[in-house]
């Protein structure tokens, strides 16, 4: 069995060094509602704030020129756009990843080490209301550190990559049920994350993305902290706007 459920789960503490599972299906669930509605208001009140590899100024001169030629930057295949959420400061400009950030643009970047930008980067205050003010309260920072919500629109692909041993989130906030993760090196594996549900993701197995459906496919993404995974698996509620 390579979906699990919590209730299958015996020995968090060896649990991610295993590549006998895939993905994890969390107990909790998300009001549907309040979850579109949320992405609408990225779509329209924050679409500003949507960074992608055509975003020139705010990228490194070397990815955003691989971009141009080859439309594709590291495993994306296609123009992968999304919210950067967290961020060590406070930004109304489209925030890219940290790797892929031009500097010059982004001075708060200097020098600040891996660790640091982990726990430094929290939720920006324009991104803190609706649903998402909901699941920081109910699943805590914890496992909900680096948020990005990802866009992935109709046709893109992520090649098959690994990660090494990281904690994941996904939470879909808009998505159709032709969108995929892959899993094995063929991608002989394939889930639909459903909206409304939240997956921990095991980064150590092959693994990727496809969307061909004909609208996006839009994740939230976060990192969990290796200490807090026992009591993510525990929590057995709903999450509502309400």
């Amino acid at each position: 069995m390579r979906l699990l459920k919590p209730k299958d789960i015996t020995d968090v503490d060896t649990l991610f060094d295993s590549l006998e599972w895939d993905m994890i299906e969390l107990d909790f669930s998300i009001d549907k509602d309040d979850l579109e509605s949320y992405h609408k208001e990225l779509r329209s009140r924050l679409q500003h704030l949507c960074f992608n590899f055509n975003s020139k100024e705010y990228l490194r001169p070397d990815i955003y020129e691989r971009f141009q030629k080859e439309n594709a930057v590291g495993n994306y295949v296609g123009n992968v756009g999304g919210w950067s959420v967290s961020w060590p400061v406070e930004r109304d400009i489209p925030c890219p990843s940290k790797t892929q950030a031009n500097v010059s643009k982004y001075p708060e970047l200097q020098d600040l080490d891996e660790e640091k930008f982990y726990y430094d980067c929290v939720p920006m205050q324009v991104y803190k209301f609706g649903i998402l003010n909901k699941m920081i309260e109910t699943l805590s920072l914890q496992a909900l550190r680096q948020i990005l919500i990802a866009l992935h629109p109709s046709g893109l692909k992520v090649n098959t990559h690994t990660d090494g041993k990281t904690r994941k989130l996904h939470v879909p906030f808009h998505t159709n049920t032709d969108a995929v993760f892959t899993f094995g090196e063929n991608r002989e594996r394939k889930y639909h994350m459903e909206l409304g549900k939240g997956y921990i993701i095991n980064t150590l197995v092959p693994h990727g993305t496809e969307n061909p459906g004909n609208t996006d496919r839009v994740h939230l993404l976060s990192r969990v902290d290796d200490s807090f995974m026992q009591s993510l698996l525990s929590i057995n509620c709903n999450i509502a706007d309400k």
